[in-house]
C-alpha cells in the first residue's frame, strides 16, 4: 500500500483551517481522508461535482465546511498531477 500525507488550509467562517489529509492507494483502490477535530472524514469522488464527498461521519460537523476540505482536497491533487 502506498501513502501520501499533506496539509491543506481552507477557510471557514473567515477563519483558516489546518486539515491534515492522507491518501492511500492499494492496487486500484483509494482511500481519502481528513482529520477534522480528531475525527476522520473519509471522502468518495462525487462525479456530479467535480469533486469529493464527504462521508463516515461520527458527529455532526458544518457540511460547509466538509465541502470545502473535499474541493481543496481534489484542487491540491490537480495542481500537483496526482490522480485518485
Amino acid at each position: 500500500m502506498k501513502s501520501e500525507k499533506f496539509d491543506i488550509t481552507v477557510y471557514h467562517k473567515g477563519q483558516p483551517v489546518r486539515v491534515p489529509v492522507k491518501i492511500s492507494h492499494m492496487n486500484r483502490n483509494c482511500k481519502i481522508s481528513a482529520v477534522v477535530d480528531g475525527f476522520e472524514i473519509t471522502y468518495i469522488q462525487d462525479p456530479r461535482h467535480d469533486g469529493l464527498y464527504p462521508t463516515c461521519l461520527q458527529k455532526d460537523f458544518d457540511m460547509e465546511l466538509l465541502y470545502r476540505i473535499g474541493n481543496e482536497i481534489a484542487k491540491q491533487r490537480l495542481l500537483n498531477n496526482f490522480s485518485f
